[in-house]
């Protein structure tokens, strides 16, 4: 059965989500803005993640009188949440499998996880590279004789 590498379970979503929610603080307005995010993701309600929904629910602002042309508090709390986000996810979080982001333009939140940093290539691997060999190193080996003249030095071949 093939199982999705990106794939992440609902397990799993709610353990980084309650991590995040706990070291952003529980009383503050950045946890706020996320724990309604989080209440309406994980009931399946994510068309309730508007503007104006976030605005009054969220921030207390009027429902009669909030005018999102006047008053830009959802998308700058949401603007500072994915910042926050990414400092938290450049530091204390950065060995977490698992990231929860919210995409510019966006308040749902998504939980992806984090791509493999590029491999370091070897000293080896960059010379061969120069020379045109393929990425991967073959196991062949090959005895040469070094500067006194010895043969007991063993190097790794570049094809």
């Amino acid at each position: 059965m093939y199982t999705d590498p990106g794939h992440v379970s609902a397990e799993a979503q709610r353990a980084e989500f309650d991590s995040v929610v706990q070291a952003l603080g529980p009383s503050s307005r950045l946890a706020r803005l996320l724990q309604y995010m989080g209440e309406k993701y994980f009931a399946g309600k994510i068309d309730d993640l508007q503007e104006y929904n976030i605005a009054t629910e969220v921030f207390g602002r009027s429902p009669a009188t909030f005018d999102s042309s006047q008053d830009a508090v959802a998308r700058v709390e949401t603007h500072r949440l994915r910042k926050r986000l990414k400092e938290f996810y450049s530091s204390e979080g950065k060995d977490h499998p698992i990231q929860l982001s919210i995409a510019a333009g966006s308040y749902v939140p998504r939980f992806v996880r984090p791509p493999e940093p590029p491999r370091r290539l070897r000293l080896w691997d960059r010379r061969c590279l120069s020379r045109g060999a393929r990425a991967e190193p073959q196991d062949s080996l090959f005895r040469v004789p070094s500067a006194t003249g010895s043969s007991d030095s063993w190097q790794q071949s570049c094809f």
